[in-house]
């Protein structure tokens, strides 16, 4: 079955189904503008219908514009998340860090340097002191990386899986 009209006058008068000839090709910028006027009118609480009557447009465009919004709008959604997300990982991996160089810290001996002044001279005298490493200091530290562990896990989903 051959789609073309047979009719010279059918030619002339364009396609019977679809939208009018002059309908067809929007200026791109025309688009912008009412995507912005349909976003605007729908968070104010109009209705497709109520909002096509207000800008002379099909509710076909205006549900398509609508999809296309909201699709849009998810898509923000889940690369701000998606941004946020590293942020939170970054400054849990810098908090972590932290803890493990405490930790490390705590476990070295100290190193005490004293001066000692007579009448006669000045003598520095660098004595090493083996100190016990407390174990609440300890597991301070150990709580601040687990906390990390635990922070991160929930982040990537991964919390209460293997309980």
């Amino acid at each position: 079955m051959d789609s073309t009209p047979e009719n010279p006058e059918q030619i002339a008068e364009g396609p019977r189904r679809g939208r009018p000839p002059g309908k067809r090709n929007r200026p791109a910028a025309q688009i912008r503008a009412d995507r912005r006027k349909i976003k605007k009118l729908s968070m104010h609480g109009y209705v497709d219908v109520e909002i096509a009557e207000k800008l002379g447009l099909s509710t076909r465009t205006v549900r398509s514009a609508l999809t296309s919004i909201n699709r849009e709008l998810k898509e923000q959604i889940f690369m701000n998340y998606d941004m946020a997300m590293k942020q939170q990982l970054k400054r849990i991996d810098l908090m972590e860090r932290d803890a493990h160089e405490g930790l490390e810290r705590a476990k070295k001996p100290a190193t005490v340097t004293t001066t000692t002044v007579t009448d006669t001279a000045q003598v520095t005298v660098t004595r090493v002191t083996s100190r016990a490493v407390s174990e609440s200091r300890q597991i301070a530290f150990l709580r601040q990386m687990a906390r990390c562990v635990e922070l991160r896990s929930k982040i990537l989903g991964l919390y209460g899986r293997f309980r």
